[in-house]
C-alpha cells in the first residue's frame, strides 16, 4: 500500500495545529521539529523588502550589518538583506537572481568610505550587538565558524538572524574543502568542541524538544567522514554531527561552505527569501510584476522513476499538498515521455523558476537517469531564482565545491544558484531517503530542513517503513544548507516593511538603478547593462541588449559580454536574432571564460534548441547559411567536457553541411578525445559513417547551383 497521501494528510493537519495558535499547555503535543520550525521563525526578523543593499567585501557586510541590523530596527522597520559583490562572475549573478525573487522597492550599494578604519567589534560582540544577550536569545541554536574561513561570514549572518549562539573556533580543522573527507580525529575534535559550546550556554540541549536543537557549521569543512566497513565509502558530516555517544540525535545538522560571497549569499536567501510570502488573490506568478515582495513561490517536481519502482516516492501527493500550500507546481510525472531527458532539457531552457525543486532519479556523481534518457551535470540550468533542492539519487552530494558534480552544478553560484541542497553522499540505498510527499508534508508542518528529511522516530505521526530504521543511526544523506530554513504551508509570512531606508540609516547609499541609467546616459553600456541587472530590471536589460544588437556595434561586446550572455541564458523563448547576438557575444568573452565549465554549459543549453531545429543533412533554402556557420563552428570549438557524444550527435551532420567533411573529422576526433569510455568513442566516430555520401550529393547539388567555394559542402 502507498502511504504517501496519508503521510501528506497527516502532515497537513499538524501544520494546521501548529499554525492555528496552539495554547501554551499543549505545545508540548506537536512534534518536536514542528516545534523548532515555528521557534526558527519567531526567532528570525522583520524583513524590509523596500531594499537590498549591496557591499564589496565581508568588512563591509559587518559595517552594514551593524548600521541596519540594530535591534531597534529589528522591532521596527525590519532588517535589509545585504549581499557581497566581490566582482565575481557568481556573486554577480547570485545577487541577480536573489533581486529576482525578492523584489524589493530598490538595490543599493554601499562602499565604506576610503578612510574608515572599520571600527566592529569583534566577532562575538558583534553578535551580541545586533542579537542580544547569550542568555536572552531565543534562537533555537548554535552556529560554528572559524577565524580565517571565508564562508564564517555566512555564520554571522545567520546568528545575527535567527538570535543563536555563536562557537568561533581559532582556526577551522586542517582539513579544508567540503569535497575532501575529514579524518577521525578532526571529527572528534569539532564534536567535542560544539558539546563545549552547548554546554555552556547553560541552556537544555542534549535531547529533542529541548532549549538548541540545531547545529549550523559555516565552514569550508569536508562534508564526508570514514564510514564503518560494514557501511562502505562514506558518511554525511550533518547526519554524524548532532548525535551522543549512542548514536541518538539531540540536534540537526547543517553544513554551509563557499567563499565569502557564494556563503553569504545562501545564508541571506535562507533567511530572507523563506518563509514565502502568501500568495495573493491573483494567484499568478506574474502578478506582483513591478511590485514589493516576493512572488508566489514556484516549485518543481521531476519524478525520473519508472511507474512501477518505489510507490511511496511517487509525487504526485506531493505536488497536491504543495498547491494546497500556494504554490505554483510543475509537475513531470513517472509516465514517459512527461519526466524524460529531453523534457528536462525542454523545461530548463532560460533556467528553472522555482524555489524548491525536488527530482526523483538515480546514477552517479556526474549524471543521472530519467525515463527515458540521461542528463548529465551541465544539463543542470542556470536557475533565474535561488531554490532549495531535494535529490533522491545515490552519490549526487559526494563533491558538492565541483561544477562537474549535480550538487556542486545546483549550488554553485553562476550555475545553478541553489541555496540548500538535500543528497547523497554515496550509496545510501532508496530507503535512506525521505520519500518526497513526506518530505514536503514535514517542511509544510512546517519543520527546517535539517529535521524535514531526517528518518527519525518522533512522535505518533511518523510512519517509517521497517527497512528504513536501521537510518536512524549517522549514515549518508548530507544537509547542505542553513538547517533553521522554513517552508510552511500555512500562517501568516513576517512582517515585510516596504517603505524605503531612511537616509540617516548608512550615510552613503547609492541607488543601484540610478547609477545604471546615468552610466547609460555617459555610453557606458558595460556598467549600465550590469546595473539594470543587479536592480531587477532585467527587461529593460533585454530590451537594451536587443537594441545593441541591432545596432551592431562590436566595440563595446567585451565590455557587455558576461552580463550579456548570463541574461540571454536565463530568457525563454530566445527568437533567432537573440541567439545570433548569444554566438556575437559568447565569442567576445575572455578565453578564461570560455573554457570554464559553466559558461559551456551556458553555450549548449541556449544555442541547442536552435541547432536542433536546424537542417540536418538535406538543404534547406531559408537557411542563413553563414549564421549557421558561425553558430555551428562556435559550439563545435568549445564541446562539453561531459557531453562529448550527446553534442557530437546533435552537431555532426550541421557541421558536414556546412563546414565540409575535414572540419567534421576535426570535430570528431575531438569530441572522441574527451570520451572517458571506449564504446563513447566509437559511437562518436561513427557519427562520421554515411555523412560522406550526404556531402558528396550536397557538393554536386551546389556545383550545380555554381557555388565553387568548397565551403558550404566541402568542396
Amino acid at each position: 500500500m502507498n502511504k504517501s497521501p496519508a503521510i501528506a494528510a497527516v502532515w497537513a493537519c499538524v501544520a494546521a495545529a501548529a499554525w492555528a495558535g496552539a495554547e501554551p499547555e499543549k505545545a508540548p503535543e506537536l512534534h518536536p521539529a514542528v516545534r523548532l520550525g515555528i521557534r526558527s521563525i519567531e526567532a528570525s526578523p522583520r524583513v524590509h523588502a523596500g531594499s537590498v543593499v549591496i557591499v564589496p567585501d565581508g568588512t563591509a557586510l559587518l559595517g552594514a550589518m551593524r548600521a541596519l541590523w540594530t535591534l531597534e530596527a529589528r522591532a521596527g522597520r525590519g532588517l535589509p538583506p545585504i549581499l557581497i559583490d566581490d566582482g565575481s562572475d557568481g556573486a554577480f549573478e547570485s545577487i541577480a537572481r536573489f533581486v529576482r525573487a525578492f523584489r524589493p522597492g530598490t538595490v543599493l550599494r554601499w562602499t565604506p568610505p576610503a578612510d574608515d578604519d572599520g571600527g566592529q567589534p569583534e566577532w562575538a560582540g558583534l553578535v551580541e550587538l545586533l542579537a542580544g544577550p547569550a542568555k536572552e536569545r531565543p534562537g533555537p541554536g548554535l552556529v560554528v565558524v572559524a577565524r580565517g574561513d571565508p564562508a564564517s561570514a555566512a555564520g554571522l549572518v545567520l546568528a545575527v538572524a535567527r538570535r543563536q549562539h555563536l562557537l568561533i573556533l581559532d582556526a577551522p580543522p586542517a582539513t579544508r574543502g567540503v569535497d575532501g573527507v575529514m579524518p577521525a580525529e578532526e571529527l572528534a575534535a569539532l564534536d567535542r568542541a560544539i558539546r563545549g559550546a552547548l554546554s555552556g550556554t547553560g541552556q537544555k540541549w542534549d535531547g529533542l524538544g529541548d532549549d538548541l536543537d540545531a547545529i549550523t557549521i559555516a565552514m569550508n569543512v569536508p562534508g564526508r567522514i570514514p564510514a564503518p566497513a560494514w557501511a562502505g565509502g562514506e558518511l554525511a558530516l550533518t547526519d554524524t554531527l548532532g548525535r551522543d555517544a549512542t548514536g541518538a540525535r539531540y540536534a540537526y545538522a547543517g553544513l554551509l561552505f563557499g567563499d565569502e560571497a557564494a556563503a553569504v549569499g545562501r545564508a541571506m536567501a535562507a533567511v530572507f527569501l523563506t518563509p514565502p510570502t502568501r500568495p495573493t488573490e491573483a494567484g499568478d506568478a506574474d502578478e506582483a510584476a513591478g511590485s514589493i515582495g516576493a512572488a508566489r513561490p514556484g516549485a518543481l517536481l521531476f519524478d525520473g522513476y519508472r511507474p512501477e519502482f518505489g510507490a511511496p516516492f511517487n509525487l504526485g501527493p506531493a505536488a497536491e499538498a504543495l498547491r494546497k500550500a500556494g504554490y505554483r507546481v510543475t509537475q513531470h510525472t513517472r509516465q514517459p515521455p512527461t519526466a524524460s531527458a529531453e523534457m528536462w532539457l525542454r523545461r530548463g531552457r532560460g533556467g528553472f523558476d522555482h524555489s524548491l525543486v525536488i527530482v526523483n532519479t538515480s546514477g552517479e556523481p556526474w549524471w543521472f537517469d530519467l525515463n527515458p534518457g540521461r542528463c548529465v551535470s551541465s544539463d543542470v540550468p542556470p536557475n533565474r531564482v535561488p531554490s532549495v533542492v531535494l535529490f533522491t539519487h545515490s552519490f549526487s552530494a559526494q563533491r558538492p565545491g565541483d561544477v562537474s558534480t549535480i550538487a556542486g552544478r545546483f549550488l554553485d553560484p553562476l550555475a545553478g544558484g541553489s541555496f540548500a541542497y538535500v543528497g547523497a553522499v554515496h550509496e545510501p540505498y532508496l530507503s535512506a531517503f525521505l520519500p518526497g510527499p513526506a518530505a514536503v508534508g514535514r517542511l509544510l508542518a512546517p519543520m527546517p530542513l535539517g529535521a524535514a528529511v531526517r528518518h527519525d522516530p518522533l512522535g505518533p505521526q511518523d510512519r517509517v517503513p521497517d527497512e528504513a530504521r536501521r537510518f536512524f543511526g549517522p549514515w549518508k544523506v548530507q544537509v547542505l544548507g542553513d538547517p533553521l530554513l522554513t517552508l510552511p504551508a500555512a500562517g501568516p509570512a513576517r512582517p515585510r516593511r516596504a517603505a524605503e531606508l531612511p537616509d540617516n540609516a548608512l550615510p552613503g547609499l547609492v541607488n543601484v538603478a540610478d547609477d545604471a541609467r546615468a552610466a547609460l546616459r555617459a555610453s557606458d553600456l558595460g556598467a549600465g547593462l550590469r546595473g539594470l541587472v543587479l536592480a531587477g530590471r532585467d527587461g529593460e536589460a533585454l530590451r537594451l541588449l536587443r537594441a545593441i544588437g541591432r545596432d551592431n556595434r562590436k566595440a563595446d561586446d567585451a565590455a557587455i559580454a558576461p552580463c550579456a550572455v548570463a541574461l540571454l541564458a536565463r530568457t525563454r523563448d530566445l527568437t533567432r536574432d537573440d541567439a545570433d547576438l548569444f554566438v556575437r557575444l559568447f565569442a567576445a568573452l575572455g578565453t578564461g571564460r570560455r573554457e570554464h565549465p559553466v559558461w559551456r554549459s551556458m553555450l549548449w543549453q541556449t544555442l541547442g534548441p536552435t541547432v536542433g531545429a536546424m537542417p540536418g543533412a538535406a538543404p534547406d533554402p531559408g537557411e542563413n547559411p553563414e549564421a549557421d556557420r558561425r553558430m555551428v563552428s562556435l559550439l563545435m570549438n568549445h564541446p562539453r567536457l561531459d557531453a562529448p557524444l550527446a553534442d557530437a550527435t546533435l552537431l555532426a551532420p550541421r557541421v558536414a553541411r556546412l563546414l565540409g567533411p575535414g572540419a567534421l573529422s576535426a570535430f570528431l576526433d575531438r569530441a572522441a578525445g574527451l570520451a572517458g569510455d571506449d564504446g563513447i568513442r566509437a559511437a562518436i566516430r561513427a557519427l562520421g559513417g554515411g555523412l560522406g555520401l550526404i556531402n558528396m550529393w550536397r557538393c554536386r547539388r551546389s556545383l550545380r547551383a555554381g557555388c565553387t567555394c568548397g565551403r558550404r559542402c566541402g568542396g
